[in-house]
């Protein structure tokens, strides 16, 4: 049996070195010590007031150690006996780092820190291979500022991001305990994340005018040339999350661009992405880069901005949001670009596009205006005898309640003679409710952006005419006030045969 040993570092200064001056430990988080032998025994404990941690009677064979903070399975005090404890339990898919407020006395925070993000990797493999004890070193997570786009009070943000392209705007992820500077070698995007930079493999020092996809950054040595933060992505704040990291210039060229179709004219959207300068001592007047949005039936430019200014702090790095709201014109395609405007190390995390209900312009007199309603189909052709499921998603995109108990919001589909509802097939937020047919279904009460979504099916009976329409209908019916509705439709074309 052997000893597995080590300690939680709060790393001030991110350097992956104890500093004793500055540095301090992280205290009262979940290691949890789990088999990758098969069996998936697994044994947590906490980290004490230095931040240390102990299993004991810890058999030979292999093992993962990760920071899970948030860990619900059992907790075994320090040091924790493995061979009396560890029991199965779900595999530890992910590490997490925990809150800087619970972790960090404040006496030891580093300015301006409102989290924390790893510095090196969460979870470490373990080998135990004879009596002796293993001592599994050091976990260093630091400090790092976090900064959101604060939009205006007059609008709503919609949940659901548009951006689907490089894993929804995340870059992806790389397994636990990957190593730094561990992204893939080519370009895992290639049709959907363009660039007018120059792919690089991430283990390669990367040139000004390269880009690339990976995940914890470390600097390929120590010179002013990469004087760079060691710095998880923003998804996951830890070695797993994967962000694209650019060397810049002045070149003016797209370091990124994708495009995304099927938006509505003349409707407001806002993209926002998460950007973080990499250099320790970038200067704040050249931290800096350009934004454009085009719209692409138009041909015309619905948005530029080549000084969109990013935080800098020669303490901590910064992760912050930057937000644009723009408004798509004529437009339902659009490309969206970042680009290169000065010489900048820097990476993009997080990239989305969502639409927006500017509640200035909202008829409030009518309050299912504020009721947004999207209408969906798993097909939009097909043929006689066919079955189609209907997909409507129905948000309050206000902070108001709407409906009440006596008057609540009432739900109708309504379908064209060519289609045919089939009973009993619809679900109001993944229950079933027994139906046999789609008029004045109850909805209850939106609460402020609360989000309800309905599913049904239904058959072509004809091709009769040749078109199937699918018009999706909320009504409000207050006793003291006049009724009022909202509806949204979609169209299916009805074929005589499939053409193929």
């Amino acid at each position: 049996m052997s000893t597995v040993t080590g300690v939680i570092i709060f790393d001030a200064n991110r350097n992956a070195q104890i500093d004793f001056q500055t540095d301090g430990a992280i205290t009262n988080t979940p290691l949890v010590l789990q088999s990758t032998d098969g069996s998936l025994n697994t044994i947590a404990t906490l980290s004490d007031g230095v931040g240390e941690f102990e299993f004991i009677n810890v058999p030979i064979g292999n093992y993962k150690l990760s920071v899970v903070d948030g860990y619900n399975g059992p907790i075994t005090p320090s040091p924790a006996d493995y061979t009396l404890y560890a029991k199965p339990e779900p595999e530890i898919t992910q590490g997490k780092v925990p809150g800087y407020e619970s972790a960090i006395p404040v006496d030891r925070r580093v300015e301006g820190m409102n989290a924390l993000n790893a510095v090196m990797p969460t979870t470490i493999n373990v080998e135990v291979i004879n009596n002796e004890e293993v001592d599994i070193s050091y976990f260093f997570i630091g400090p790092a500022l976090y900064k959101s786009f604060t939009p205006d009070n007059n609008i709503t943000i919609l949940p659901e991001n548009l951006i689907t392209a490089g894993d929804n705007g995340t870059f992806g992820k790389v397994v636990k305990g990957s190593y730094p500077n561990n992204g893939p070698a080519d370009n895992p995007y290639p049709g959907d994340i363009l660039s007018e930079f120059t792919w690089i493999k991430q283990s390669n020092e990367i040139p000004t005018g390269y880009y690339t996809i990976g995940n914890l950054t470390q600097p390929y040595n120590e010179t002013e040339t990469y004087n760079w933060w060691r710095l998880s992505d923003h998804t996951t704040s830890i070695e797993t999350g994967r962000m694209q990291i650019i060397v810049g210039n002045d070149s003016k060229f797209k370091t990124l661009s994708t495009t995304v179709n099927n938006l509505q004219p003349n409707t407001t959207y806002l993209l926002t992405a998460w950007v973080s300068s990499l250099n320790k001592n970038q200067p704040a007047a050249s931290s800096k880069i350009g934004v454009s949005i085009d719209g692409l039936n138009s041909n015309t430019t619905l948005y530029s901005n080549l000084e969109q200014m990013i935080d800098t702090d020669p303490k901590l790095p910064i992760w912050q949001e930057i937000g644009i709201k723009f408004n798509t014109g004529a437009n339902n395609y659009v490309s969206l670009n970042i680009l290169s405007v000065i010489p900048l190390y820097f990476a993009l995390d997080d990239i989305m596009l969502r639409r927006v209900i500017d509640l200035n312009n909202v008829t409030t007199s009518c309050p299912t205006d504020y009721l947004c309603i999207t209408n969906g189909a798993d097909r939009f052709s097909a043929c006689i005898g066919d079955t189609i499921t209907f997909s409507i998603c129905i948000c309050n995109t206000s902070n108001l309640n709407i409906g009440t108990y006596d008057s609540p919001i009432m739900f109708s589909n309504i379908l064209s003679e060519s289609a045919c509802f089939i009973p009993n097939t619809l679900f109001l937020n993944n229950m079933p409710l027994d139906c046999v047919s789609l008029c004045n279904i109850n909805l209850g009460i939106f609460r402020p952006y609360e989000q309800k979504s309905i599913t049904f099916r239904a058959y072509v009976k004809s091709n009769c005419p040749n078109t199937l329409t699918s018009c999706a209908k909320v009504v409000y019916s207050p006793s003291n006030s006049n009724t009022c509705c909202s509806n949204n439709a979609i169209t299916i074309a009805i074929l005589n045969k499939y053409l193929f």
